[in-house]
């Protein structure tokens, strides 16, 4: 932070702020699982009861469900605070995302800043 930012504080009260943990859960299960290295996330909006992710090149089965019910309570018990990453650019985008593409068609359609 620099001087003249601002905080807004959010809870899962809020609906921006259970946007934001839903969207973050994302982050942390499929890349602690050995079988979804090759995951690729699509689209994953919030909806009025959670949210959901798309993935290519992914497959679950019954047999996942104790091992994601597992991984869901260690990141619970972590506290792990969600942060936001913007990016300057769609270059700087693309260069974090290029190999995923769902993300890079997204990404090429924004409108530079």
């Amino acid at each position: 932070m620099t001087i003249g930012d601002s905080v807004q504080i959010l809870t899962f009260e809020d609906r921006e702020g259970k946007e934001i943990f839903w969207h973050s859960s994302l982050t942390f299960w499929p890349r602690r699982l050995s079988n979804c290295i090759r995951r690729k996330p699509t689209i994953g909006p919030a909806i009025e009861e959670g949210f959901y992710y798309d993935f290519a090149d992914l497959t679950i089965s019954d047999t996942d469900f104790e091992r994601i019910e597992e991984e869901v309570q260690s990141i619970v018990k972590q506290n792990i605070q969600p942060q936001r990453i913007d990016y300057s650019s769609r270059a700087e985008a693309l260069a974090v995302f290029g190999n995923n593409p769902f993300k890079k068609e997204m990404i090429e359609q924004l409108e530079e800043a």
